[in-house]
Parts: C-alpha cells; structure tokens; sequence
C-alpha cells in the first residue's frame, strides 16, 4: 500500500536578509510495494547499503544465507529484499522518511514492543544533523501513529551521545520511567479508553 502524508510548508525567517523561505517537508512511508520509497531508502542509506546490511547481521547474529547474492540483484530487487528481511527479524518495523525538499534527511523506525506499544529509533544524516528534522520527523510520526493507529504509548530510549533524543522527548512531554524508556500516552484517547484498548489486546493475546 503506497503511503504518503501531505506535504508540510514551513515558513523560516531569513534574520540575514530580511527574507521569508519556504521548506518543504514530506513523510514517507518505506514499504516494497511502493518503489518511490525504495528509491528514497536506496538514496538515505547510500551506495554500500548492501555492505550496511551485512554489517548489520553480523552484529545482530542473524545468518541471512542468501544475503550473498544481493550483489546478483539490481539496487531496487537488493533493498526490497532488505526490507523484507528487516520487517521479518526487527519485530515487524514501520520506517518513515523525513524529505527535506525532495531529499531524506531522517529515518524513523518503530518497533512493537507488544500490541499497544511502539518503540520509536530517530536517525538523521551525519550532515544533516542539528536542524531540528527529527524533531520535525518525530512530531508527524507521532501524529499518524497516534491518530490512526491502536497505540497507546509510544517510548524512546536515547542512544545519542549528546542527549538530543532526551530534548526532544522532553519537549514532547515524554515522560522517563525507571526502564530507562521516556514513554508518551496517546494525547488522543482517554485514560479509560487506553485501559479498555489493553482489556482487549489482553484477551486477543
């Protein structure tokens, strides 16, 4: 299914020449049947994703027999086959792209802790970094995640050396727990409708 979330125009002011700019953001969503994603996650991983992939498995211990043959496919054949992969050992993930004027400049990936949880991994381009497009990324993933999906809580873990995911959480009203997780509620529900969505994901396990 081909997703995508209207595009978002942001007014920035120019201090330097008194202008008013015009950036444009799209979110994506990554998925194998829609080859404009693949594309944009062939751009945003680089030239070795194959070799990244690899990397990946190794450090993961996951023996991809057939990750051999990559090489064999073409880029789009070899990142659908990633993808796949991905979504088969990563606790079934969802991945968004930011585009920053057509570009991706931020990854957002969410993993399903259980059925009413997603636990949400924040990356951006080393060069695009300290811009505010996680935030920017965070904030419309969030949105779709909340209102269109069953989740309750969202959590994020910082694994950055500067504590910039704790920031954003915190100015999202995350909260830390004793996991060491910052978890949100869904600001879309009520209390009694989140208890009743874990009633029945409690009955459907």
């Amino acid at each position: 299914m081909t997703f995508f979330l209207a595009p978002l125009m942001t007014l920035l002011y120019n201090e330097n020449n008194n202008e008013r700019v015009v950036i444009m953001f799209e979110l994506v969503k990554v998925s194998p049947d829609d080859i404009r994603s693949i594309e944009l996650l062939i751009e945003y991983r680089g030239e070795n994703f194959r070799n990244k992939y690899h990397y990946k498995c190794a450090r993961a211990h996951y023996n991809d027999s057939k990750s051999n043959y990559l090489d064999e496919l073409s880029d789009i054949e070899a990142m659908i086959y990633i993808v796949n992969k991905e979504h088969s050992w990563e606790y079934t993930p969802i991945e968004y792209l930011l585009l920053h004027d057509d570009v991706p400049v931020t990854s957002c990936k969410i993993r399903f802790v259980n059925p009413l949880t997603g636990d949400i991994e924040l990356e951006t381009l080393e060069g695009e970094r300290h811009k505010g497009y996680a935030l920017e990324c965070l904030k419309r993933v969030e949105e779709e995640l909340f209102k269109n999906t069953d989740l309750v809580f969202t959590t994020i873990k910082d694994l950055t050396t500067t504590g910039a995911s704790t920031k954003m959480a915190i100015s999202l009203g995350y909260k830390l727990t004793n996991t060491g997780y910052y978890v949100k509620m869904n600001p879309y529900i009520s209390l009694e409708e989140a208890k009743e969505r874990a009633r029945s994901s409690r009955k459907a396990m």
